[in-house]
């Protein structure tokens, strides 16, 4: 894909030759977002490595699951009947380490 985007040979491409090269290639999403998601160093722009990020990346399964509404609300049920309170639940179970921040370990843990 990347070759596909680097018109110019320059092994890197910036914002604006990526935007418009994705959209003749009809992708059309959040390429903004795309861009900066790749360029993980901030060079403002991305090379042929970044993209091979993606080959090798392996996404937390929380990133592939279909939402839930009813799964979400009994997670929200049991932290609060576990807690007495959602905020006790977040400082308790979710957020042990004061980092204002629940990733997917510790959810994990608070949901066992």
């Amino acid at each position: 894909v990347f070759r596909a985007i680097d018109k110019h040979n320059a092994k890197q491409v910036r914002m604006p030759e990526f935007v418009t090269a994705l959209h003749a290639l009809g992708f059309h999403r959040s390429l903004k977002s795309l861009f900066h998601g790749l360029d993980r160093k901030g060079f403002k722009s991305v090379s042929e490595d970044d993209f091979l990020f993606i080959d090798e990346w392996k996404p937390q399964p929380f990133l592939l699951a279909v939402a839930n509404p009813e799964a979400a609300e009994e997670v929200k049920a049991a932290l609060f009947e576990r807690s007495g309170t959602y905020l006790r639940a977040w400082r308790r179970m979710l957020d042990k380490d004061d980092t204002n921040r629940c990733n997917w370990p510790q959810f994990q843990a608070a949901c066992a």
